[in-house]
């Protein structure tokens, strides 16, 4: 299937982000949130390689995470886990084995990805993907729904075959030379021809024959307890208030917690407010009296606690983040190439 179109090739070369925000900014197709929830240095390393209609994500993460992500650019995100023995925590479903994800543009997705996973991200644009649904004939009971996620469970011989090509494809990116493609008329071509030709047929053979495979859907207590929490951070129901709201008991709230997120309710409660004062912090970079501010809105009113608090889950000090880039400089710096 000859494209018609230009595409011109990026390559981003294993950047490093050592603050949340600067690879959330980074990702222009989706509209995510990464809560940090243990200790340390966030320390994001990952690999981009994109065209107007494809995008790999090569990623890997050093601290535990709550991901609150949507596909924000029509089309479809496919998401593979490298490491097999640190299974991802889908808040919204019981997945107790490697899947694939499949989330169309809108659609939102809550996991926990443990200390130390690593993945990959797929995108194929609207245009793309039905074209390439019909020239491998995937049937109508095997495509993905439209407007939420899907789950594709590949089998052993799948998932192997499939890791193994896409990390063949990451160590053919990392021996291209960028400023060569970039001269090639349709450089995006490269990029395309290995995709339709060794990765697709992959895909849609998974989800041919694997996506019949059933799993739990999971309670909404916990995620209706999450939104009650961080609606008003600033003075948040106690525990037994909460249980009484959701009609179960503190003793599960307790248990929920621990099993999904690791963290009690009382200590999740303090790590998101910690963490919507650093996204706070983030867009406020350069702004005088920002952090007092920021720690009022969310209900510090002892700069010494706040700051403490602070520096023991990030290691930097609040006003640490208002030297930073912005995120539009950010994204000027890595997406586009400015400097």
């Amino acid at each position: 299937m000859a494209r018609k179109d230009t595409d011109a090739f990026c390559l981003v070369e294993q950047s490093r982000y050592e603050f949340i925000d600067e690879h959330t900014s980074a990702l222009r197709n989706w509209d995510l949130d990464v809560y940090q929830l243990d200790s340390g240095p966030y320390d994001f390393s990952e690999l981009l390689l994109s065209t107007a209609d494809i995008q790999y994500i090569y990623l890997h993460t050093v601290r535990r995470v709550l991901n609150r992500a949507a596909a924000s650019r029509p089309g479809f995100q496919f998401c593979f886990q490298l490491t097999e023995d640190l299974l991802p925590v889908n808040l919204h479903a019981e997945i107790n084995r490697p899947a694939i994800w499949c989330i169309p543009a809108g659609s939102e997705v809550e996991v926990v990805l443990p200390n130390g996973f690593q993945g990959i991200t797929l995108y194929l644009s609207d245009t793309l993907f039905y074209q390439w649904c019909d020239l491998f004939r995937l049937s109508r009971t095997s495509l993905p729904s439209g407007n939420e996620y899907t789950i594709y469970f590949p089998d052993e011989r799948q998932q192997k075959r499939l890791i193994r090509m896409l990390m063949a494809l990451k160590r053919l990116a990392q021996r291209v030379d960028p400023c060569a493609i970039s001269h090639i008329q349709d450089s995006g071509l490269w990029l395309h021809e290995i995709t339709l030709n060794e990765i697709a047929p992959l895909l849609f053979d998974v989800m041919e024959n694997g996506s019949d495979a059933k799993y739990r859907a999971r309670s909404e207590t916990l995620l209706s307890a999450i939104r009650i929490l961080t609606f008003d951070l600033d003075s948040p129901p106690s525990i037994e208030e909460l249980a009484a709201i959701l009609s179960t008991t503190p003793r599960n709230l307790q248990y929920l917690f621990r099993r999904h997120l690791g963290v009690t309710p009382k200590q999740f409660i303090q790590l998101y407010r910690l963490n919507e004062a650093r996204r706070s912090l983030w867009r406020t970079a350069g702004v005088s009296g920002a952090v007092s501010n920021v720690a009022n809105q969310l209900g510090y009113w002892h700069m010494g606690d706040f700051s403490r608090q602070f520096r023991t889950l990030f290691h930097k000090l609040p006003s640490d983040y208002l030297h930073r880039e912005s995120a539009p400089e950010l994204i000027r710096r890595v997406i586009i190439g400015e400097t």
